[in-house]
């Protein structure tokens, strides 16, 4: 039976929009319904704090897969891969904040270092009803475009109060993983707009062609290639917040053409580049 979200066989659609605020550090944040959206496997360069508003959503993270449902609250750390998809015929509705590292640290009142390397959360899905009306009201007050002292005062709270009750500081001892590993990493960062080759790749680290995947995805959970695409994609966003067009941005990070950024930009962000582009004005 065909419903009618699905007339004639169309696929159902989806209503999502991604937005950027310069409280703070600034901070990008999406709210999405979301009936057929399948995300690829890749990471934010961000924390990740969000809510799902209603039906499931399937999320494999940490080396399992997660099934949230409604009023659960999502915290992902920095560089945390993850991929998922709906988890019903129904969909699912999301908002999600994207808070830079910068941000955090300058609210917990850390050092820099120590942050960067050690603030973590204990598990990617929480539920905590009085952390989620926060984040309800934090949504709304930066839809309506109130004062934003109104609305940095409540991120202040909102991001101690989250931390407090699913973060954990870890200090990294200096030898989570090899200078090859590294050397690959920031190679695919200062590169992302050109071509590269695993035998680039291999000649940074003095490893096989085998060895170097293996390594790079135990350090970092994805590919070379699965990470340079998610570089790709947030260049690119940040090509479209400073003003870029969809095809500037798509020939300076490396995308074949427009459709081709759109795809990726879609499967990493939920978002097509134009509705952010259009909304983070």
């Amino acid at each position: 039976m065909t419903g009618k979200g699905n007339v004639g066989g169309r696929p159902p659609k989806n209503n999502a929009s991604m937005n950027h605020c310069g409280i703070s550090k600034g901070l990008d944040w999406l709210v999405a319904n979301y009936k057929r959206q399948d995300f690829s496997r890749h990471s934010h360069s961000e924390y990740v704090i969000g809510i799902i508003e209603s039906g499931k959503h399937d999320v494999w993270c940490r080396g399992s897969w997660w099934k949230a449902g409604r009023n659960a609250i999502a915290t992902l750390s920095p560089d945390e891969p993850h991929f998922g998809g709906a988890g019903s015929e129904l969909g699912w509705s999301q908002t999600m904040f994207y808070i830079p590292e910068e941000s955090v640290c300058d609210v917990l009142d850390e050092d820099d270092k120590n942050v960067r390397s050690g603030i973590a959360f204990d598990s990617p899905f929480h539920e905590c009803s009085s952390v989620y009306a926060k984040l309800c009201l934090l949504r709304d007050v930066l839809g309506a475009n109130v004062d934003p002292l109104r609305a940095e005062e409540l991120l202040q709270d909102i991001l101690r109060t989250v931390f407090a009750a699913f973060g954990s500081l870890t200090l990294s001892d200096g030898n989570s993983g090899s200078d090859a590993d590294d050397r690959v990493r920031d190679y695919l960062h200062d590169n992302h707009s050109q071509r590269i080759s695993l035998d680039q790749l291999c000649s940074l680290s003095c490893c096989s062609k085998q060895v170097v995947i293996a390594n790079f995805k135990r350090r970092f959970g994805m590919t070379p290639f699965q990470y340079l695409q998610t570089v790709r994609v947030m260049k690119a966003r940040d090509l479209l917040r400073a003003g870029c067009g969809l095809a500037e941005a798509s020939a300076a990070t490396g995308f074949a053409d427009q459709s081709h950024l759109s795809r990726n930009f879609k499967a990493v962000l939920g978002v097509t580049p134009g509705q952010y582009s259009v909304a983070s004005q």
